[in-house]
């Protein structure tokens, strides 16, 4: 199987599909991007991929406050963690009612990465990930007048900074007046 942004493929597929950039990394044609996009809310390995990273990441969020708060608490909080995790994957996978998509990423995101994003926090790559790229799909204009550089533009898409810059001069994604690039622009790009 190959690897493309956390989408398996048969390697087979993959020449046909994706160029080979090295042993590691594929740049997805339009065609597989379009294929991704689709299977990611119809695809049941989606959904249990994306509710076994809620699962672990707010596991993780649990873990560290059942440190502090007690045992007997953490216990609860996990037992709470596996019975909404699959709800929360649910929500983020729909089509139906982008209200309830954006409620489920606005109640993940904040404690997931408080006070920040996850690429100012350094983890651009993170909206690579099932989670990321399913709440990508729901993030409203809230921070869309935000800038982030190519380079962080480039870690979320998976990209190089060149492509990047190509994308910017072609108008794919919106610059920012004060340079770089609009975060919404490249959160709209990751969400297709």
């Amino acid at each position: 199987m190959a690897d493309c942004g956390h989408f398996y493929i048969p390697i087979f597929f993959a020449p046909a599909l994706a160029v080979v950039h090295n042993v590691k990394h594929f740049r997805l044609t339009p065609f597989l991007r379009h294929a991704i996009v689709h299977d990611m809310t119809t695809d049941p390995r989606t959904h249990k991929a994306l509710t076994a990273q809620i699962r672990r990441e707010l596991g993780d969020m649990a873990s560290q406050v059942g440190y502090v708060l007690g045992d007997d608490l953490l216990v609860q909080m996990e037992q709470r963690v596996d019975e909404l995790a699959p709800v929360l994957a649910e929500r983020l996978l729909q089509d139906e009612d982008d209200e309830l998509g954006q409620t489920a990423a606005g109640q993940l995101l904040p404690v997931l990465w408080p006070g920040c994003g996850p690429e100012d926090a350094g983890e651009a790559e993170w909206w690579s990930t099932p989670l990321g790229r399913a709440c990508a799909r729901h993030i409203s204009g809230r921070d869309g007048t935000e800038a982030v550089s190519h380079s962080v533009a480039a870690a979320m898409l998976g990209v190089t900074r060149g492509t990047v810059a190509q994308l910017v001069h072609r108008g794919t994604l919106d610059r920012h007046p004060d340079g770089g690039v609009l975060r919404l622009s490249v959160l709209q790009r990751l969400a297709r």
